[in-house]
Order: structure tokens, then sequence, then C-alpha cells
């Protein structure tokens, strides 16, 4: 099951979840760490959303979400900026968990749902759901 956490609440929440963050996310595209107070602050202000995903009643994972606008079109996406799972996640659960982001997608006056990710489960299983996962991720740096 996926909750999406209110501002107030984040601090109850932040310290723990921290630690995994500086772990597992990936670098900007100008090559610096995240800096996870940075986040904590976006996620407060609302943003970003905090989602914790529980797993047989216990906290087993997180996403952090935003909105993005393709300038081309105008179509608003939900953008999964990133997802974090403390031990394995039951396929199942997770599939159940996208319906509730689609549900909140739609409500919000999201189009689409969209995300980074170069973890080849993680790309097989929006591919499973019926999602697009033809293209990467590209950054360069100007000084290169």
């Amino acid at each position: 099951m996926i909750t999406k956490i209110l501002p107030t609440k984040i601090e109850e929440h932040w310290k723990a979840i921290a630690a995994y963050l500086d772990k597992v996310m990936p670098p900007t595209p100008y090559g610096t760490k995240i800096d996870t107070d940075y986040l904590k602050t976006k996620v407060i202000t609302e943003e970003m959303s905090l989602w914790l995903i529980y797993q047989n009643e216990k906290i087993n994972g997180l996403l952090i979400t935003t909105y993005t606008k393709e300038i081309t079109s105008e179509k608003s996406s939900l953008l999964i900026y990133a997802i974090v799972a403390f031990e394995k996640l039951d396929t199942a659960l997770i599939k159940e968990d996208f319906k509730t982001l689609q549900k909140y997608a739609k409500e919000t006056g999201a189009q689409y749902i969209s995300a980074y990710s170069n973890v080849p489960h993680v790309v097989k299983l929006v591919q499973d759901l019926g999602g697009n996962a033809e293209y990467a991720y590209l950054t360069l740096g100007v000084d290169q």
C-alpha cells in the first residue's frame, strides 16, 4: 500500500529515510550529489510529495514525486523523482501502488506519470504495466 504523507508529518519520517536517499539517489545532471535537506524543504513546501510504501504493515519503500509540464504540449506529468525500496517489493503490491498513483495523477490534472531509471527490473515493470520505456535520460556537461 502506498500513502502520500502530509507536509506536517514529514519531520517524523525524514531522519529514517534520508540515509536511504543519500545511498540511492543518482547524481544531478551536473554531477553533484542531491542535498537531502533541500529535498526535504521541497517536500514540506509541497513542491514535491513524499509517498511511503507499506508492505506487511511496515514501511518498505518510498517515492518522491513532483509535477512537470511538457512545454510543447502543455501536458502535465506526475514525475517520480525518486523511488527507493528498502527490501524487495511484492510485484502485485507495486502494480496496485501504481494504480493509486495513476488515480492521484488523474485527479490532480496530470495526463501521465513519468520517471527516469536505469534499473532493469523497474524498466521491465513499467513495460509490463503498459508504459513506454524506450528512451534514456541523457546529459552532457558543457565543459566536456
